[in-house]
């Protein structure tokens, strides 16, 4: 099958995901394209069979120049199978108001974008303290530290700063895709 990658990243778990599923596809046999919205010109999704869009969470928008993308080939997009990676914090923990608020984000860029019928998922992101700016920091060590706290969430984890934290499974992500291919594989237009 051939397959577009396309996807913005912000402090880079995004870009590993699907640099990731890059690989792992193309090693199964898929020609794959990988594009980062904003970066490169995006390639006519109509020369597809079907598209994995991934977009991270940032104070509840996902970035403007995926959102543009998407916007601009919706109608190619929606004639295709389309998994949509939702990529976020909050999908790691376990708050049912705060997963509602995921799914009300995810909407809200299907309305602006025009996508139909996209498969949605949400895959748990990371905690970069590395690449996050002085300010960023230290809120995302806060909210961490109060998740911790009030919540239980990340319990057994140290959230204080001093090294990244990767909450992305894998294996529930190999599991995804290759459920989502096999459903796209029987609907494949080309």
């Amino acid at each position: 099958m051939n397959l577009l990658l396309l996807y913005a990243t912000s402090q880079g778990q995004t870009g590993k995901i699907m640099q990731y599923l890059n690989q792992r596809l193309s090693c199964s046999g898929h020609e794959t394209a990988m594009v980062e919205a904003g970066s490169n010109a995006v390639p006519d999704v109509a020369d597809f069979d079907a598209c994995i869009i991934a977009a991270s969470v940032h104070a509840g928008q996902f970035q403007k120049a995926l959102v543009k993308a998407v916007r601009e080939q919706a109608s190619a997009l929606s004639t295709r199978s389309t998994l949509f990676l939702s990529v976020s914090l909050t999908a790691a923990g376990n708050d049912p108001a705060e997963h509602a608020e995921l799914d009300r984000q995810v909407r809200a860029f299907v309305d602006e974008t025009g996508l139909k019928n996209p498969t949605v998922a949400h895959v748990a992101g990371a905690l970069r303290f590395s690449e996050y700016g002085f300010f960023e920091y230290w809120a995302m060590r806060w909210i961490a530290r109060r998740k911790q706290k009030q919540t239980g969430e990340f319990a057994g984890i140290d959230v204080t700063g001093k090294e990244d934290i990767e909450f992305t499974d894998w294996n529930k992500l190999n599991e995804l895709v290759d459920n989502w291919l096999a459903s796209a594989s029987v609907g494949a237009k080309h």
